[in-house]
């Protein structure tokens, strides 16, 4: 007996909740309309109050009846809002995080560029000075190796990095040599003009000698049949 009076007391209550709940609905949707209808009203529907909120101090029975809501339907959507990353924790990016990556790669193409810009530059001014001069110069014939001073008739000059430092290379050769060599350049680098760049007899010779021209083939004849 005890058990039915339970049930029928449950059974009361669910009732009760039940016409509560249809009135909230009712007063929600007369109050929407009424939103929705005047001038310069938006006219967005509203959410339910027995969904996301309490009104006039009654319970929210959607939640009673256990329903639940993440996030009200009618909250405006931020145009500036981002998508939420896919995969988890490793999509998330941490605000209090600098990644100098990305712009520690654009910083070396940027140096990259201007040094070659700047090599450039300076090598043609090298040339405008010394290029087809014959000029004396405290150099090396390599890298590392023994230095001296060389008179050289140059034919150019290349600037080039050696053991984290830029070296000046003139290129030419010596007076009285066909061979032409890399001369590096020393301290104090200081370079003397001497005049045009000389060209030695034997190069000369070889430069204003012109090909033979072609000699005809001569066709034997036959005393016999001369004069035939």
């Amino acid at each position: 007996m005890n058990k039915t009076k339970e049930i029928i007391k449950s059974d009361g209550s669910l009732k009760q909740k039940i016409k509560e709940l249809i009135k909230q609905v009712i007063d929600e949707i007369t109050t929407s309309s009424a939103a929705g209808s005047g001038e310069g009203s938006a006219g967005v529907p509203r959410v339910p109050t027995w969904v996301s909120k309490k009104k006039n101090g009654r319970a929210d029975l959607g939640t009673v009846l256990g329903y639940t809501l993440a996030k009200p339907v009618n909250e405006a959507a931020d145009p500036n809002a981002q998508p939420p990353q896919q995969g988890g924790e490793q999509g998330q990016q941490d605000p209090n995080l600098y990644d100098a990556k990305l712009d520690l790669s654009d910083f070396e193409s940027r140096v990259s560029q201007s040094t070659l810009q700047n090599k450039s530059s300076f090598q043609n001014k090298i040339l405008s000075k010394i290029g087809n001069k014959q000029v004396q110069l405290r150099a090396s014939k390599g890298y590392g190796q023994p230095e001296k001073d060389y008179i050289v008739n140059v034919s150019g000059v290349s600037i080039d990095f050696y053991y984290e430092k830029y070296v000046i290379i003139v290129k030419g050769r010596e007076q009285g040599k066909q061979k032409e060599s890399e001369y590096f350049i020393k301290a104090p680098y200081q370079i003397k003009i001497l005049g045009n760049a000389v060209v030695t007899p034997s190069v000369k010779k070889k430069q204003q000698q012109a090909p033979a021209a072609p000699v005809a083939p001569v066709v034997p004849t036959n005393a016999a049949t001369k004069g035939v």
